[in-house]
């Protein structure tokens, strides 16, 4: 492994005036808290009982470490995305024993079921956090958290189905068909040149040492497992739904027999004059950021327009690298849909102590520059210089095909709870898809509606519910806002204050561990949403807690018992 990385650690602690020490590594639980808490299934259960990761569907969010009691999952800082013990797999499948197992001189490591004799440092958590499979007994392992979905339906056919896109949205509905239909054909066609892959990592990820492979999904090996035929840099010139065809920019007509519409969306550039000079750029692709790699060797002035989650993580990522950076944002505060007053307040100050300039109620004029850009000229005559300028305004569907084929739209694709649109046998889902009137465009939501339309098209019945919409920021700085932060009536407000964090803070983010905030929103009586900055150890029991509708007394009985 490189050096730095061991993922198993020997720590010493003093109890009752003696010197203990601690070999530990993943506890491999049978109730894991970083599987229950991974929101994309990279962390699952193997079949074997230990807990394993897949880097493919990663996002390097860091919520395995705050849901683990033990702090064992890091952030790597040359790939983005997390690691941890996974027992030496590669070994075992070479029918060897782990390494630390095979290095330890004095045998008191051991692979397999515990007895009787295993020893628990008395300093670990209590058993009730996670049952960690050090203490479970022979014949006493509790039944693994499976996280792909089961189903029983299964209808084989020899249909035809298309998926458009290449996105975890397109990925997630071709993955629902083939669990419930072993024979029918599926063909997924995405016009980039790579297999889906995590859009999250591409502003997480660290710019320099940034290499697309660790971020496919799945592999090319799992298409070619699952019988999905992938066309890769495949354009959709035109869809006709009534004839269930698709036409594509080669002049190519694909009959099909259901269709996902999965086209996911593009960044959204306002009309600002001078978006087309070199030196502009918006992240949205893998080709966006190896774009902004190649430019990045010269820059030392960034402006980066848009103060939300993408465009902040990026901001400090360009710190890295020594660059002067601006943060402009039009709205009169930073991420003010997700965060209260004072949180984004808090946010522009850690931001501003990071030595990054912060200006919100900005109205831009002007990109400046001849053939490169060399500022932004404001409305109100300022002019900040800048030899790089990156757009982070939001997206836009990607749903005009559909529109002019007579689907109806309005933000976005209409669909009902089954991801159906007005036209039998085609579905809509991702950032290209309106639900109820909504398009949170949020990952979490991607890989659901994929889901729910994949399982529809493929006959089984399934409904849609929304997901939580949470924010999560996890480099520099540490962030995380679910549900209605204060924008409703009548929201109270009860804050915590820390200038101490948990182990696994420190463990995750030293520096924006040092001063810890808890915001916690309740409307009638109820939990209806929290933001935690510095400290996101309580992370997973605010978002259970606000889907239970835990009233305050009930809550802040669970919060402070969590301590």
């Amino acid at each position: 492994m490189p050096a730095g990385h061991f993922f198993r650690r020997v720590e010493a602690f003093k109890l009752d005036g003696q010197i203990h020490t601690y070999s530990g590594a993943c506890n491999h639980c049978a109730q894991p808290g970083c599987v229950d808490g991974c929101p994309t299934g990279a962390l699952y259960k193997a079949a074997d009982g230990t807990v394993q990761h897949h880097a493919g569907k990663c996002i390097g969010c860091g919520a395995c470490i705050w849901n683990c009691p033990y702090g064992v999952p890091f952030l790597s800082p040359t790939t983005g995305i997390s690691q941890k013990c996974d027992t030496c797999a590669d070994l075992r499948r070479a029918g060897q024993q782990p390494a630390c197992v095979q290095a330890c001189i004095t045998h008191c490591l051991h692979f397999g079921e515990s007895g009787e004799d295993a020893i628990t440092p008395v300093f670990l958590p209590d058993n009730d956090v996670t049952t960690p499979a050090l203490r479970i007994l022979p014949g006493k392992r509790q039944q693994a958290k499976q996280v792909q979905i089961s189903t029983r339906y299964r209808n084989d056919t020899h249909e035809t189905f298309l998926v458009l896109g290449g996105g975890v949205a397109a990925l997630s509905a071709a993955e629902a068909i083939r669990q419930r239909n072993q024979t029918a054909k599926i063909i997924l066609i995405s016009a980039e040149n790579a297999l889906p892959y995590s859009r999250p990592m591409l502003s997480k990820a660290p710019l320099r040492g940034f290499k697309p492979q660790p971020f496919q999904i799945q592999d090319a090996s799992w298409y070619a497992q699952h019988k999905i035929e992938v066309w890769l840099e495949t354009g959709v010139q035109a869809l006709r739904p009534a004839a269930r065809q698709v036409c594509l920019h080669d002049g190519r007509v694909i009959d099909y027999s259901r269709c996902i519409y999965a086209l996911g969306a593009q960044s959204y550039i306002p009309p600002i004059a001078g978006a087309a000079l070199d030196g502009v750029f918006s992240i949205r692709t893998l080709e966006d950021i190896s774009a902004l790699r190649r430019w990045l060797v010269q820059p030392r002035r960034a402006v980066l327009i848009g103060g939300g989650v993408i465009g902040l993580e990026i901001a400090l990522e360009l710190k890295k690298y020594g660059c002067d950076v601006t943060v402009l944002e039009s709205a009169p505060m930073l991420m003010g849909r997700v965060l209260d007053d004072d949180s984004s307040r808090q946010l522009a100050a850690q931001l501003e102590a990071k030595d990054i300039a912060v200006h919100t109620g900005i109205t831009i004029d002007t990109l400046c520059g001849d053939s490169r850009v060399s500022g932004v000229k404001l409305n109100d005559g300022r002019t900040v210089g800048a030899d790089l300028v990156i757009v982070t305004c939001g997206i836009q569907p990607n749903s005009s095909l559909a529109q002019q084929a007579g689907v109806e739209t309005r933000r976005g694709i209409v669909v009902d709870d089954n991801m159906q649109t007005n036209f039998p046998g085609l579905y809509a889902c991702g950032d290209c898809a309106e639900w109820q009137g909504t398009n949170l465009a949020v990952w979490s939501e991607a890989m659901e509606q994929g889901r729910v339309a994949g399982a529809n098209a493929a006959g089984d019945p399934e409904r849609y519910h929304s997901v939580p919409a949470a924010v999560l920021m996890n480099g520099a700085i540490a962030l995380y806002a679910e549900g209605d932060t204060g924008k409703s009536p009548d929201v109270e407000q009860q804050v915590f204050t820390s200038t101490h964090a948990s182990r696994a803070a420190f463990l995750v983010n030293p520096l924006s561990a040092q001063h810890c905030v808890e915001r916690y929103f309740f409307k009638n009586d109820t939990l209806v949403g929290g933001v935690l900055s510095g400290d996101l150890t309580q992370m997973r029991i605010l978002s259970q807690s606000i889907k239970d509708k835990l009233t305050k007394r009930t809550f802040l009985e669970k919060i402070n018992a969590a301590r």
